[in-house]
């Protein structure tokens, strides 16, 4: 297993640990979805934020997705709530299949490259290796 070396850091575990303490209860209590929002709360600047290397932690990262869910989550049942055409269609859209999205918006949509078609240039390739080295034994 290995570990990333952690920076020496001016403040001590404790201090650094209520920090990002402190960052966990601003992501949760003022719905906090980008890293930039996290540090205008922050008593500390953007640059000592950086330096504590806080944007890299994945509890960070992970509580600011979490927030993010919760917020889409709650526009989408707004949403289906909304006598707003618009919103409405929107939500459609989300939740359309490939057809259904064709149907409304229409646009056809490219379909998905099929198999063979991406394994006909490898096959191509071998092909002509092969009739090289042919070639080259013949010489």
């Amino acid at each position: 297993m290995t570990e990333k070396k952690q920076k020496n850091l001016p403040i001590d575990k404790a201090e650094y640990d209520a920090l990002v303490e402190e960052c966990l209860r601003i992501i949760a209590e003022a719905n906090i979805l980008f890293i930039t929002d996290l540090i205008a709360f922050l008593p500390i600047s953007r640059a000592t934020f950086y330096n504590y290397g806080l944007d890299k932690l994945d509890t960070l990262k992970d509580a600011i997705n979490k927030q993010r869910i919760i917020t889409k989550q709650g526009l989408r049942a707004k949403w289906f709530k909304s006598k707003s055409p618009a919103l409405q269609i929107a939500l459609y859209k989300m939740i359309a299949t490939k057809e259904e999205k064709e149907a409304i918006s229409n646009v056809i949509f490219p379909k998905e490259p099929e198999k063979q078609q991406e394994e006909l240039p490898i096959k191509q390739m071998f092909e002509s290796l092969k009739k090289s080295m042919k070639e080259q034994n013949n010489d």
